[in-house]
């Protein structure tokens, strides 16, 4: 097992337990959130959902959709809680084969 596997994996499982995109960045050392949100976000429970949420317009009707949509503290908890919990070798087996680079 490599390092960068062990990194991957600690991002993959920040990601899976809901930590926002900028924390998981700046643990994995990334300038910004892009490259944390290209290889991570997917892991991430709702995060396409709650961004999208969170950004909408009120038009004026009614109150944000993030408002009534988003869960509460108490309930993200609980959820969090329920989460599957992987070991290094389910990942890699999620992963599939890696190319081994050796130095010339």
């Amino acid at each position: 097992m490599t390092f960068h596997i062990l990194r991957h994996t600690h991002g993959s499982h920040l990601a899976m337990r809901g930590v926002p995109m900028a924390m998981i960045a700046k643990q994995l050392g990334h300038a910004d959130t892009r490259m944390t949100e290209k290889h991570y976000a997917h892991l991430a429970p709702n995060y396409v959902a709650d961004t999208i949420r969170a950004n909408l317009p009120t038009l004026g009707v009614a109150r944000p959709t993030a408002e009534i949509l988003l869960p509460t503290p108490e309930e993200r908890e609980q959820k969090l809680r329920k989460l599957p919990t992987f070991e290094p070798h389910d990942l890699l087996e999620l992963m599939g084969p890696t190319k081994k680079i050796r130095p010339n």
